[in-house]
């Protein structure tokens, strides 16, 4: 069995926490798991695009970007071209 931890929260918190847990067929540990889960995804699309948005700001990063991409592309095994 995984340690546990006690997490405090205002009863409204908790009662909303177990409806919805209710509601999906699962236990409110496994919700707390899905939503840290879909926070850490969130995060990560969110950190990515401010990335993006910064390379988008810095044109002379462009071209180290744009090899690193050759470089992955050739790991696909796919069989296409660079045209393709």
């Amino acid at each position: 069995m995984a340690a546990t931890a006690t997490v405090r929260v205002d009863a409204e918190v908790r009662d909303r926490i177990n409806e919805l847990a209710a509601a999906r067929g699962i236990k409110a540990s496994q919700l707390l798991g899905q939503l840290v889960r879909a926070a850490e995804e969130d995060q990560l699309l969110a950190d990515m695009n401010a990335d993006f948005e910064t390379l988008g700001q810095e044109p002379e990063a462009r071209p180290a970007y744009e090899e690193e991409l050759r470089g992955w592309d050739a790991t696909l095994l796919d069989g296409l071209g660079d045209d393709a």
